[in-house]
């Protein structure tokens, strides 16, 4: 009688041989019922906890790629901060660099760009840590996680991951690496474009910046834009609680175009939008944003996109002095047969 092991069916020749059990291997460079046990061997991170939890992981993982691993800080060079909020993210170059099969060869790509990312009180609690972690992976379905180190400096755990990249998004000029979308890096981008510019107000600036640090593309990017970027203002529609004005923006919205390589940020200059205010403090403004924008944007349609920007111009309204202003970029032609505009 021939007994068949429980991988039976996942093995193949075109995997190559576990060099353990002389088996064919359950995907390329990988055994199954070797590789799990033998990984889990030889390593410390320090804590019983996250050993147990990687281990755990090891022993679902069925690719070589696909590989969690402890991660020694001493491993990481080049660690600059990207980005800090809660969760501090920072670049950094992984020595051993991420695993790969070649000809089902184990393999590594070294010398690796990878982001690290703290949770708050990470450095306190090991289960709050883990927890965020199985959060995190959850959600964020544009992310490879590599495995987890901890800072002996500050004793934060923190998790290696990248985001997932693809050579027709072209190349990141910043990190050289393959951008996570058209002309877009998940990494550098929005920690870039969170600088250089103010809006006067702490509070506006802190809700745009996070909502940089949440754009997964170009075109999605909310930002502020100085008063003075808007021509032919045009009042269209006045309400009890809202004033509408159609303007031309002249820097123009963000969209992506190509060159004879690759994608490339870019705009469309001299571009007809719509501003919209919403009355009050700059508290009464974030406090509509936050309750009024989903359910607008959904109103208008899901591709329209959003800016902030804020005056204070007597000559526009004489009676508002401070008006904080929606921007939503669309084309209102409906809007303008309904409403003819009126010069101001």
């Amino acid at each position: 009688m021939i007994v068949f092991d429980e991988f039976y069916h996942e093995r193949s020749f075109n995997n190559g041989e576990c060099d353990q059990c002389k088996s064919n291997n359950t995907s390329p460079a990988w055994c199954q019922t070797c590789d799990p046990p033998r990984t889990a061997q030889g390593w410390t991170s320090g804590n019983n906890g996250i050993d147990n939890y990687i281990k755990k992981i090891r022993y679902k993982t069925i690719k070589y790629d696909e590989f969690i691993e402890w991660i020694p800080f001493n491993r990481l060079k080049n660690i600059q901060k990207i980005s800090g909020d809660l969760n501090i993210k920072f670049s950094a170059v992984w020595e051993d660099g991420i695993r790969l099969i070649f000809v089902n060869n184990r393999s590594r790509i070294p010398r690796c760009k990878v982001t690290l990312m703290t949770f708050f009180s990470s450095q306190i609690n090991y289960a709050d840590f883990l927890k965020n972690v199985e959060e995190y992976v959850q959600t964020a379905n544009n992310c490879k996680l590599f495995g987890f180190t901890q800072n002996p400096s500050t004793n934060e755990y923190m998790i290696v991951f990248d985001y997932v990249r693809n050579s027709l998004n072209g190349l990141c000029s910043r990190c050289n690496r393959y951008n996570t979308s058209l002309a877009w890096c998940q990494t550098c981008d929005p920690p870039r474009i969170s600088q250089g510019w103010t809006s006067g107000n702490k509070d506006i600036d802190d809700y745009i910046k996070r909502c940089h640090l949440k754009a997964t593309s170009h075109e999605e990017v909310i930002e502020w834009i100085p008063f003075n970027k808007f021509k032919n203002i045009q009042l269209i529609s006045e309400g009890n609680l809202d004033i509408g004005f159609l303007a031309v923006w002249i820097d123009g919205k963000r969209l992506v175009s190509k060159n004879d390589k690759e994608p490339i940020q870019s705009r469309m200059p001299s571009y007809t939008v719509t501003l919209k205010t919403f009355p009050g403090s700059h508290f009464d403004f974030l406090k509509n944003v936050s309750l009024k924008l989903v359910v607008f944007l959904k109103y208008i349609a899901l591709s329209h996109s959003l800016s902030i920007i804020y005056y204070n111009s007597i000559t526009l309204f004489l009676r508002l002095k401070n008006i904080y202003c929606q921007l939503i970029i669309v084309s209102y032609l409906e809007l303008h047969k309904m409403n003819p505009p009126m010069n101001i």
